[in-house]
């Protein structure tokens, strides 16, 4: 439900005293709360347009608006996620029966501590749970190749978008919904201005890592 303008505010208050003219004290008193309740829950923004959510560990994140990056199955490969190794890497099992292991393109998210020796930083733990959520072990992906950029990095890990059904780009919903950090190399991806509109939005609005009552962008 949209908000109130002010001058629908006004008006309705107008009306309202019209109407209350001539009213016992009670019935009055009754329908001036009603009315003051109202425009309330109005103007602080208690009633808004419904959008889908999903919650983790607490941390509700909206899904992210429909870029023209979007995968689909016809752009690239069918694989299973057998492991999400952190907040933007994954491991898959190919068509050919292979394990491989997925770095997500465009994406840099918070590091998690993989050993006693090492930190988890900032949003570390909820990045790597929420792309868990999303593209949960056991579950079918389409992985796609972004031809402006090398096939691997200098550790062996497949340079990949990669889309479920219900989220055609996670890539992009992660840094638009302030899961990640954006991370760009320095030869351009296909939909770096996708990435930079994404990271402004999610910035703007204070979301996830990008929040004051989180990380407020620091790791």
């Amino acid at each position: 439900m949209a908000k109130l303008t002010k001058q629908q505010q006004t008006a309705v208050l107008s009306v309202s005293k019209q109407l209350l003219k001539g009213q016992t004290p009670l019935v009055s008193l009754v329908a001036f709360i009603i009315i003051a309740g109202t425009l309330f829950l109005q103007s602080s923004n208690f009633f808004q347009d419904e959008i889908p959510t999903s919650q983790v560990n607490g941390v509700v994140t909206t899904p992210a608006a429909t870029f023209p990056a979007d995968i689909t199955v016809a752009d690239g490969e069918k694989v299973i996620v057998t492991r999400i190794l952190d907040g933007d890497t994954i491991e898959v099992r190919q068509t050919n029966g292979e394990l491989a292991k997925i770095r997500l393109l465009g994406i840099d998210a918070p590091e998690i501590a993989h050993n006693s020796k090492e930190t988890t930083e900032c949003y570390g733990d909820v990045a790597t749970q929420v792309i868990t959520q999303m593209a949960s072990p056991n579950s079918e992906i389409v992985i796609l190749k972004d031809l402006t950029q090398p096939d691997k990095d200098v550790y062996g890990r497949l340079l990949r978008y990669i889309g479920t059904v219900q989220y055609p780009n996670l890539n992009m919903y992660l840094v638009a919904n302030g899961n990640v950090y954006l991370y760009l190399d320095a030869k351009r991806t296909s939909y770096e201005a996708q990435f930079k509109e994404a990271l402004a939005n999610a910035q703007t609005q204070g979301l996830g890592l990008w929040n004051v009552a989180t990380c407020n962008g620091k790791r």
